[in-house]
């Protein structure tokens, strides 16, 4: 199978849900459906899933890939830790944000478009929408950890999760380790924890 992980977080993910028999996914943050992909594999595998995408070149990419594809739901909304309308700093490429600073420091390493208004989305939301997951990703351009910590306050208990590390890699590994995960697999960017 291709590996269509940034690193090698596709293989350990893999590993940690292998034998699960609820074969559903949550991707927020889901950019693209092959490039850098941390749900691709499982897809291929014949999970279903959701994927949550705030940026309008990421979404029309997925929708032209997976909109009429019955195993996958797809949500235009930013992922929050409370409701509100957010405003997106808004790319051509995979770097769109909800966080002002994020985008502030890369002014000069991102083409950036313009900004809009969102709705946000929260892991409440979710569970009253949709079943549950055996494995989240989560990779939002400078609040996947405050996400991951609000996903875990929630009482959710994924069998395998991967959290882009926000520079913040201590902290995560902190929190959930407290909450029965262990890290699996760690690169630059992300985390994977398993139970």
């Amino acid at each position: 199978m291709e590996n269509y992980s940034q690193n090698e977080e596709q293989r350990h993910i893999i590993e940690a849900v292998g034998h699960v028999d609820n074969k559903r996914f949550l991707d927020v943050g889901a950019c693209h459906f092959k490039t850098l992909s941390n749900t691709r594999a499982l897809y291929e595998l014949g999970w279903s899933g959701v994927m949550i995408e705030a940026a309008p070149a990421m979404m029309a990419g997925l929708v032209r890939d997976l909109g009429t594809d019955e195993r996958i739901e797809l949500v235009c909304a930013a992922m929050a830790t409370e409701k509100r309308l957010a405003t997106l700093y808004v790319t051509d490429d995979i770097l769109s944000t909800t966080v002002k600073e994020w985008r502030e420091e890369r002014e000069t390493t991102a083409k950036w478009l313009g900004r809009m208004r969102i709705q946000t989305v929260t892991f409440a939301d979710i569970s009253n929408w949709f079943e549950g997951f055996e494995f989240v990703n989560i990779d939002t351009e400078g609040t996947s950890v405050d996400l991951a910590f609000a996903m875990l306050d929630t009482g959710w208990r994924p069998r395998c999760c991967c959290i882009e590390n926000d520079g913040r890699m201590n902290e995560l590994c902190s929190k959930f380790t407290q909450t029965g995960y262990k890290l699996v697999y760690a690169s630059g960017e992300n985390g994977v924890f398993s139970k």
